[in-house]
């Protein structure tokens, strides 16, 4: 193969690397650098995440099966579980709460109530929409919570803002407080249409309730957005939050949801730059970098001392070929 030709074949592979390396870089910058848009994640700051939450009461957001947590010095909050709970995360709940955790639980979609069946206790998520067309923020699906049993956990608290809760229903007040109801016009969407009906059941109705559990304590509200960006600082929700996380580290669940591709894409390239940021790691892939030039740059050295060779014949044809191949290996052996 000609000199030139082997050097516009390196000269392409390196700028074939060169433009990976380029893309992966921009690719991964723009999933960093454009926020998540997913339901309660905490770099989200539009309506629908925790940022405001995050900030708040300065919380960890981890899958708690992956490390135990200090019941007495922490609150775990679940709050809007999208993904199948399994038993071994019901029984770290369950665990958690038996040894003094305070155990936070928000949904309105009636998925949890397999985990509270777990529990033993006699409270359900009814699952079905509760409006109310006379107490409300800005629209019947956003009722205000006013009738407020005053605790420890309520403390301060006059209203509560909502954005389309349910109800919990409640089989026995046995060892369980009610601590917020709706008005007695809100109803229960039955249809799902958001219009009233003979058929839909009127309030009030419970949707948030406290009980206890071994040492701890289980809080369940029917709504699982009353701290999302969009409604925590509607009413006295801020204050509530505080109420609940008092001066414990709060710690939110992120196991029971389903991440969206972005997301799952940004927190791997994340992971994968606070380990490529140690200084092992930066001084491994550099060398490795530059070792990869070097080969792609010197792999065809020795097609080219043959190149030589030819190049030499053809201006010396009476010159002995093998004579000079082994002046050429002679060479390369002085060389190495």
């Amino acid at each position: 193969m000609p000199k030139h030709n082997k050097i516009i074949n390196t000269t392409l592979i390196l700028i074939i690397l060169f433009s990976t390396i380029t893309a992966t870089i921009t690719i991964a910058i723009a999933s960093i650098t454009l926020p998540p848009t997913d339901d309660f994640e905490k770099s989200n700051p539009y309506w629908n995440g925790l940022k405001i939450l995050s900030e708040t009461i300065n919380a960890s957001f981890i899958d708690v099966t992956t490390q135990q947590l200090n019941p007495e010095t922490t609150v775990l909050f679940i709050i809007g579980p999208s993904e199948n709970i399994t038993q071994q995360r019901i029984e770290y709940w369950k665990k958690y709460t038996e040894n003094g955790g305070t155990l936070v639980i928000m949904d309105e979609t009636g998925i949890i109530n397999n985990a509270l069946s777990n529990f033993n206790i006699n409270i359900r998520i009814n699952g079905h929409p509760l409006l109310d067309p006379v107490f409300y923020y800005n629209s019947w699906k956003l009722p205000k919570i006013t009738d407020i049993t005053k605790t420890s956990i309520t403390k301060n608290i006059t209203t509560i803002a909502t954005n389309l809760p349910s109800a919990l229903n409640i089989t026995t007040t046995h060892n369980i407080k009610i601590l917020a109801k709706s008005s007695p016009f809100s109803f229960l969407d039955l249809k799902g249409n958001y219009e009233p009906s003979p058929e839909n059941p009127t309030g009030p109705f419970p949707i948030a309730a406290e009980t206890n559990y071994g040492k701890g304590q289980i809080i369940i509200f029917s709504d699982s957005d009353l701290f999302i960006n969009s409604i925590i600082t509607l009413a006295n929700n801020t204050q509530l939050l505080k109420n609940i996380a008092q001066n414990k580290k709060a710690i939110i669940d992120t196991g029971v949801w389903k991440k969206s591709t972005q997301t799952t894409f940004r927190n791997t390239i994340l992971t994968i730059y606070n380990i490529a940021s140690t200084p092992e790691i930066k001084y491994t892939i550099t060398i490795l970098t530059i070792t990869t030039i070097y080969i792609l740059i010197n792999k065809q050295k020795p097609q080219k001392t043959t190149d030589e060779i030819q190049e030499i014949l053809k201006k010396h044809p009476d010159w002995d070929k093998n004579l000079l191949q082994t002046l050429k290996e002679i060479r390369e052996k002085q060389s190495t």
